[in-house]
């Protein structure tokens, strides 16, 4: 029995991806920026390391700073995300 769905052409070209995601400049291009930013992200975590004291009402804490930004940026994102859920429900 014949498909009733036509299939695709297979072997219409050269056989060579021309752009898109995985041609060698794309690729390369993504691994560079990957590397530029785990490079931002070392520098980051290095001069960030020093401990800093950390207050909220009755508690204190000391850790290293780094922590603290990567926290208070997980915090912003977390909220902001219950936000847009809790709008998306109305």
């Amino acid at each position: 029995m014949a498909s009733q769905h036509p299939q695709p052409e297979r072997g219409s070209g050269s056989g060579r991806r021309t752009g898109g995601l995985g041609s060698g400049r794309g690729r390369r291009a993504r691994l560079a920026g990957l590397g530029v930013l785990a490079l931002v992200a070392l520098v980051f975590v290095v001069q960030n390391r020093t401990g800093t004291e950390i207050r909220l009402l009755w508690w204190s804490l000391r850790m290293p700073l780094v922590f603290v930004l990567v926290a208070m940026i997980a915090l912003g994102v977390g909220l902001d995300r219950l936000w847009v859920w809790l709008r998306s429900r109305r």
